[in-house]
């Protein structure tokens, strides 16, 4: 079995957004939200469902910057004050386990080689799965339903 580690965003990448005032903030296509269910409101950075009353943040990001067919870019929710996830190696966020999950693994120039649509309680075994391809690099992991980008998971050599 290959190790792994999934990785939420930075939150350095997005500190400049709390600072925006509501004018700024329209101006740059993001839109404040108030969490008014959970789950419902994935943050991209600390990979946890926004709690009822929480402030998040809807844009537009660049999450797969290559060289590549496989360009991607789509809508993301980060939650205001979010820390960076620090999930531990073979471990997933809960986050994940009750959604629809497309999996999408990469080889290191870009391209997709494998692809699958699952339910969350299947990621692990399904990185394990993809990472028995020792082509495959990284792995991409979307929320199905609505395709918006949620984590990256890294094999661990």
């Amino acid at each position: 079995m290959c190790d792994f580690i999934i990785r939420g965003l930075e939150k350095s990448e997005f500190q400049y957004i709390d600072e925006l005032t509501d004018e700024e903030l329209i101006n740059n296509g993001i839109v404040k939200l108030v969490a008014d269910t959970t789950p419902g409101y994935p943050c991209r950075i600390s990979l946890e469902d926004a709690d009822i009353g929480e402030t998040v943040y809807l844009f537009n990001y660049n999450h797969h910057v290559v060289n590549s067919p496989y360009q991607g870019n789509g809508a993301i929710f980060i939650r205001r004050n979010a820390e960076t996830a620090k999930i531990p190696v073979n471990a997933i966020p809960d986050q994940l386990l009750h959604r629809k999950l497309s999996m999408r693994g990469y080889d290191k120039r870009g391209m997709m080689l494998k692809c699958k649509l699952i339910d969350g309680i299947d990621t692990k075994s399904c990185i394990i799965d993809f990472f028995n391809n020792e082509k495959i690099e990284y792995i991409h992991i979307h929320n199905a339903v609505p395709g918006c980008y949620s984590c990256l998971v890294e094999r661990i050599s």
